[in-house]
C-alpha cells in the first residue's frame, strides 16, 4: 500500500512523525524528504508519487492553507486524482493538526482533526 504525505514545510516535525509512525507498520510511505535523491526532478518525482498513490495524507494546517508554496500545488495535484477515481474511493485523507479552515473543494470529504481527537465531514 503506498501512501503520499503532503505537508508544508512549517509542518515537516508533524509529517515527520507521521512517516516514521506509518513505515513501522510495514506500509510504503513517500515522502519528499526520504524519497527524492540527488539529481532527480524533484516535480516530476511528485507528480509520479501522487498518481501511484493508494492514499493520500494531506496535513492541513494554518501554515499549510495560509501560506504560498509547493503544498497548494500538491493539494491542487490530489484533488485532481481524486477526481477521476469512482466516487465512493477513499483516497484523500485530510488530516487538520490545528483549528484551520477546510479548502471548500476539501469539505465533502471526511477528515481527523488532531486538535480535538475527533473526525469531521
Amino acid at each position: 500500500m503506498n501512501v503520499f504525505i503532503s505537508y508544508c514545510r512549517l509542518d515537516s516535525s508533524y509529517a515527520k512523525k507521521l512517516y516514521n509512525d506509518l513505515s513501522d507498520i510495514g506500509l510504503d510511505v513517500w515522502i519528499d524528504k526520504n524519497n527524492l535523491l540527488p539529481g532527480q526532478n524533484w516535480n516530476l518525482e511528485i507528480h509520479n508519487a501522487i498518481r501511484e498513490a493508494d492514499f493520500i495524507i494531506l496535513l492541513l494546517s494554518e501554515n499549510a492553507i495560509k501560506h504560498r508554496g509547493y503544498f497548494q500545488k500538491e493539494l491542487k495535484l490530489a484533488f485532481e486524482e481524486y477526481q477521476k477515481m469512482p466516487i465512493d474511493n477513499i483516497f484523500l485523507l485530510p488530516v487538520r493538526l490545528n483549528n484551520c479552515h477546510v479548502p471548500e473543494f476539501l469539505a465533502k470529504i471526511t477528515y481527523t482533526d488532531l486538535c480535538r481527537g475527533d473526525t469531521k465531514s
